[in-house]
């Protein structure tokens, strides 16, 4: 009897694992894949010329063909764009949630929490972001643009806005440079 009972365990076991093996999702295509990835891009565009709706339904579109933390990550920007601070943090989150690989979505969520005054949350996370990807230029600049807001000395921002500017020579972090030093450099 004990063995008959062990049997029927086991039965059970193999059939649990049959039906569920057979309402397995399918593989998704490399078609399909790089479909989402193609309409992540299609929402970045969109999301740096200002079309914040479009660039919503690009991201979400992409997310629903292939779960992308990047396309999560897509709707928390056009989200925080859009002053939805809730729902972006909550985006971030589940970005990170989805693929802790895809820790960009960390030093996003670290922009929010600044704009919304939370410095000491905001430093730590850019801190670990940087601590991941030292040569993140934006990242750098906006690091160096929260220590000037809580009055840390203008050396040390000034070292990590040069950093930044080693890595890209993006307008921004000559901006901040110049506005920092209040003089522009020739060599730039």
């Amino acid at each position: 009897m004990a063995w008959m009972l062990s049997m029927q365990t086991i039965l059970r076991f193999l059939a649990v694992v049959v039906l569920a093996g057979c309402a397995a999702k399918a593989p998704i295509s490399e078609a399909r894949y790089q479909q989402a990835l193609a309409l992540v891009d299609q929402g970045v565009l969109s999301m740096r010329e200002g079309r914040l709706d479009e660039a919503d339904a690009a991201f979400s579109v992409a997310h629903d063909l292939v779960p992308l933390a990047a396309a999560v990550d897509g709707r928390g920007c056009v989200a925080l764009l859009q002053g939805e601070w809730g729902d972006a943090e909550r985006f971030f989150e589940e970005a990170y949630m989805m693929d802790q690989r895809y820790d960009k979505a960390a030093a996003n969520l670290a922009l929010l929490l600044d704009i919304r005054g939370e410095a000491d949350r905001a430093r730590e996370l850019y801190k670990w972001y940087l601590d991941r990807h030292p040569d993140d230029a934006g990242v750098r600049n906006n690091m160096a643009a929260l220590d000037f807001d809580r009055g840390t000395d203008r050396d040390l921002i000034l070292q990590e806005l040069l950093r930044a500017a080693a890595i890209s020579r993006h307008g921004v972090i000559i901006d901040n440079i110049t506005h920092l030093e209040g003089f522009k450099r020739e060599t730039w």
